[in-house]
C-alpha cells in the first residue's frame, strides 16, 4: 500500500512540477489540477511502455517512482521560486475540492468496490456488472497481461477498450494495494479533481465564479429532470413513516436508468459514468485540461499548445469517446483564434504522441459491425421528442439557446455550439452497439452547454434581482432534485449493496491462480462475476453482453459453451482452452453437467472444481 501511494504521489508531483517548469496557465489551482491529471496519465502510459519489455512488479514500480521523484525535484530546482510568485490562488476551487473529496472521495467512491466478511460487493447499482469487467482487466494486468492486451472475457481477441485507467489500477495492485482499493482509490482522487477542474473550466469560460458554481451544481446533480415525479408513488407504496422511507430509499434511480421504460434516459454523470465507467475519470479530466490550455487569450505561449498536444495524444487509450467529443470544440477554438504556428505545434505534438494509440484501435477488429448506424431520436421511441427531452433535461436546451442571444464571451458560445452539434449527432446516429452508450456523447453536450446555461441564469438574476433570483433558484432545485435524491441515498449507511463474489469464490480464485499460468484460457459459464475473474486468467467467454457492447460477436461461443457443458459438443470453436471450471454458476446454468473423458481434476476449493482439458 505504501509503495502504491508513493507512486501516485510521485506521478502527481512530477506532473505539477512539469506544468510550473513549462510556465503555462495563470492560476495555482488550475496548475495543480492539470499537473495531477497530466502526471498520472503520463506516468501510467510510461509504465505501460516499460511493461512491454519488463514484468509489472514492485521492482519496476520502485524504480519508476524514484525516477518520477527525481524528475519532480529536478524540475522544481530548475524552475526556482519565480513561477510561484505573482500567481493567484482561487480559494473557491480549494473549497470545491475539499467538499468534493469529503462527499465523493471519502463517502461515496469507497462504495464502488466493498470488501466485507461476506466477500466483495458494490454499493453502486450501475456498477454491478461493470465492476467485474474492470476487475478482470485490473487483475490480468497485474498478473502479466500481453501486449497488445487481450480481452479477458473473450479469449484470443485484442482488447478494443480504453484500458489505461484499469492499467493504472493494475499498477496499484502490483504495488501492494488490495483489489478493491486499487479500483476505489483512483475514483477517490479523480472525482474531486474532475469536479474542481469543471469549476475552474466554467470560471475561465464564463469569467464568473457564480456562474461556475451554478454550472458545477448542474453537472453534479444532472440527470433526468422529471424522474423525481415517481417518488410520491414510491412513498405511498412503501406504507411506512417518512423518516424510515428517507433513510431506506428504494433501489430505483430517480435520475434515470438506461433501460427505463418511461423514457428517463439522461442519467446522472457521477453515479453512472464516473463511478462505473472508470475511463471517464480521465476522459473528462483530460478534456477539461486540454480546453483550459487551448482557451483563447491575448497572450498564449507555445508551451500551452505543446502541453495540450501531449495530453491529447495520451487521450485515446484513456477514453476514445472523448477524442470524438473534443473535435468540434477544438475546431471552433481554432477558428476563434487561428494562430497557425501554435496550432501546428499542438497538432504535431498530438500526432506524435497519439498515432501509436490510434493505431491500436485501427488494427483491432469490430466483429459486430454496429458501431455506427442511423437511428434518429436516440431512445425516445414513441415518445414525442420535445416531451422526451423536457423530461430528461428540463429547460436546459431553451436556456442554452437563450444564452446565444446574450452578450457573452465568444469562446463560451463556441463551446456551447460544439455541445449542440454533439447533441444533434447523438440524436441522429448511434455510435455503439448498445443505444444507451450514446449517452457517453450526450454527457459532453451537457458538459459543453452548462457553462452558457449558467451564464444565462446569472444574467437573469442580475437583470431581474428579485424575480430572477427566485426563478433561478426554483429552476435549479427542480433540475437537481432527482439526482440529489440518488446521491443522498449513496451517502446513507443504510444504502443497499449487491454481492459480486462470496468468500468461496475468492478462495477458489486463489487456488486457480496457483495451478494455472497467466494466459491460460478457462471455460466458465458466461457470467460477469466468475471466480476466474479474480484469478486474472482469460475466459473463453465472459458476460456476452459486455463482449457485444465492445464490438465482439459472442453468440456462437455462448451457444457452444452450453452444448459443451451438457455433452453435445466435444470441442469448442475458435481456440482450445486449457481448463474448464465447474462451480455453482455452471451447475445452475447447465445442470446436469456432462463430464468429458478429457477432463482431469487438478484443483478443488469448496464447491469449485477445476479440470484440465487434455
Amino acid at each position: 500500500m505504501v509503495l502504491a501511494l508513493t507512486w501516485l504521489l510521485a506521478a502527481c508531483a512530477a506532473g505539477v512540477a512539469a506544468i510550473y517548469a513549462v510556465g503555462v496557465l495563470r492560476e495555482h489551482a488550475i496548475r495543480f489540477l492539470v499537473g495531477i491529471v497530466g502526471g498520472l496519465a503520463a506516468a501510467t502510459t510510461l509504465t505501460y511502455i516499460l511493461n512491454i519489455g519488463i514484468p509489472l512488479n514492485s521492482t519496476l514500480i520502485v524504480v519508476e517512482t524514484i525516477m518520477l521523484l527525481v524528475l519532480a525535484v529536478g524540475l522544481l530546482w530548475y524552475t526556482g521560486p519565480l513561477p510561484w510568485r505573482g500567481t493567484k490562488l482561487d480559494w473557491v476551487a480549494v473549497a470545491v475540492f475539499a467538499v468534493s473529496f469529503i462527499i465523493f472521495g471519502l463517502i461515496i467512491a469507497p462504495k464502488l468496490f466493498i470488501e466485507n466478511k461476506e466477500g466483495y460487493s458494490t454499493g453502486i447499482i450501475n456498477a454491478y456488472g461493470d465492476v467485474a469487467w474492470h476487475a478482470a482487466n485490473v487483475v490480468m494486468f497485474a498478473e502479466g497481461q500481453t501486449t497488445p492486451p487481450q480481452n479477458p472475457i473473450f479469449a484470443g481477441t485484442n482488447l478494443l477498450y480504453p484500458f489505461m485507467t484499469n492499467f493504472m489500477s493494475g499498477v496499484l495492485l502490483s504495488a501492494g494495494m488490495s483489489l478493491p482499493a486499487s479500483i476505489n482509490v483512483p475514483a477517490m482522487l479523480m472525482i474531486p479533481v474532475l469536479l474542481t477542474l469543471l469549476y475552474c473550466f466554467a470560471h475561465e469560460f464564463t469569467r464568473s465564479k457564480h456562474a461556475a458554481i451554478i454550472a458545477l451544481l448542474l453537472f453534479i446533480f444532472g440527470g433526468a429532470t422529471l424522474g423525481i415525479s415517481r417518488l410520491p408513488q414510491d412513498f405511498a407504496a412503501a406504507d411506512t413513516s417518512i423518516i424510515d422511507f428517507i433513510t431506506h430509499l428504494p433501489a430505483r434511480d430517480y435520475s434515470g436508468v438506461g433501460t427505463d421504460e418511461n423514457g428517463y434516459h439522461f442519467l446522472n454523470p457521477v453515479t453512472t459514468l464516473l463511478l462505473p465507467q472508470r475511463s471517464f475519470l480521465f476522459g473528462i479530466s483530460l478534456a477539461l485540461c486540454i480546453l483550459l490550455l487551448l482557451k483563447p487569450a491575448k497572450q498564449k505561449t507555445d508551451g500551452e499548445y505543446i502541453v495540450a498536444g501531449v495530453l491529447s495524444g495520451l487521450l485515446p487509450l484513456f477514453h476514445g469517446h472523448t477524442v470524438l467529443a473534443l473535435l468540434p470544440a477544438i475546431i471552433g477554438l481554432f477558428f476563434l483564434q487561428p494562430r497557425i504556428q501554435q496550432w501546428l505545434l499542438f497538432t504535431l505534438t498530438a500526432l506524435v504522441v497519439g498515432i501509436p494509440e490510434v493505431l491500436y484501435y485501427m488494427l483491432g477488429e469490430s466483429e459486430s459491425g454496429s458501431f455506427f448506424r442511423f437511428e434518429p431520436g436516440w431512445m425516445a421511441g414513441e415518445i414525442n421528442p420535445i416531451w422526451y427531452w423536457l423530461k430528461n433535461t428540463g429547460l436546459l436546451l431553451p436556456t442554452v439557446i437563450t444564452g446565444f442571444f446574450l452578450k457573452s464571451p465568444k469562446s463560451l458560445k463556441i463551446l456551447a455550439g460544439a455541445g449542440l452539434l454533439l447533441f444533434a449527432a447523438a440524436n441522429t446516429w448511434l455510435f455503439a452497439p448498445w443505444a444507451w452508450d450514446n449517452f457517453k456523447l450526450f454527457v459532453f453536450f451537457f458538459l459543453f452547454t452548462i457553462p452558457l446555461a449558467a451564464f444565462a441564469a446569472l444574467h437573469a438574476i442580475r437583470t431581474f434581482p428579485l424575480i430572477g433570483k427566485i426563478a433561478v433558484i426554483v429552476l435549479l432545485a427542480g433540475h437537481m432534485v432527482s439526482a440529489g435524491v440518488d446521491i443522498f441515498k449513496l451517502t446513507l449507511p443504510t444504502a443497499l449493496i449487491w454481492g459480486e463474489w462470496d468468500i468461496a469464490a475468492i478462495q477458489a480464485a486463489e487456488v486457480i491462480k496457483e495451478v494455472t499460468e497467466p494466459g491460460d484460457v478457462i471455460v466458465t459459464a458466461a457470467s460477469h462475476n466468475s471466480a476466474v475473474v479474480l484469478a486474472g486468467r482469460p475466459r473463453y467467454l465472459g458476460f456476452a453482453a459486455h463482449v457485444w457492447s465492445h464490438g465482439g460477436d459472442p453468440w456462437d461461443r455462448e451457444k457452444a459453451i452450453k452444448e459443451y457443458y451438457q455433452g453435445t459438443l466435444s470441442t469448442l470453436p475458435d481456440l482450445k482452452p486449457k481448463f474448464v471450471l465447474v462451480g455453482p454458476q455452471e451447475e445452475s446454468a447447465f445442470a446436469p453437467i456432462a463430464y468429458h473423458p478429457t477432463w482431469y481434476l487438478v484443483a478443488k476449493s469448496g464447491p469449485y472444481f477445476l479440470y484440465s482439458i487434455r
